[in-house]
């Protein structure tokens, strides 16, 4: 899973992360993330804290790289074809349990203040 480099989404990536774990369905999770302030703790693609500055859209084409090229992989080799990853229906795009944090505009990121 693609960890976020902006500290609030980075919260909600590592809660996913966390419930794929307790979910104990995937054999294997892996993170690909710019080493931060907080990390996820399993198996993790790691790239320099070099990277930190650069902004999550810049980000997209590494990540999505070696995301694409895994799961392809990993796809044939167990037979599934890339369009249908899950017969069964154990993959799907539903997230359960999400917590709401509340946002605080930091002076780098100038985004909106949330007032969830």
């Amino acid at each position: 899973m693609f960890v976020s480099n902006h500290p609030y989404t980075r919260q909600y990536d590592l809660d996913i992360l966390k419930e794929l774990q307790r979910d104990n369905i995937a054999k294997n999770i892996c993170a690909i993330e710019v080493d931060g302030k907080t990390n996820y703790d399993g198996n993790t693609f790691l790239f320099d804290r070099d990277a930190q500055s650069i902004p999550d859209a810049y980000l997209a084409l590494p990540f999505f790289m070696i995301g694409q090229t895994i799961s392809l992989l990993a796809s044939v080799k167990v037979g599934n074809t890339p369009d249908t990853p899950s017969p069964t229906g154990t993959v799907n795009r539903v997230k359960k349990g999400v917590t709401i944090y509340k946002y605080k505009k930091s002076k780098e990121d100038g985004s909106p203040v949330s007032s969830i």
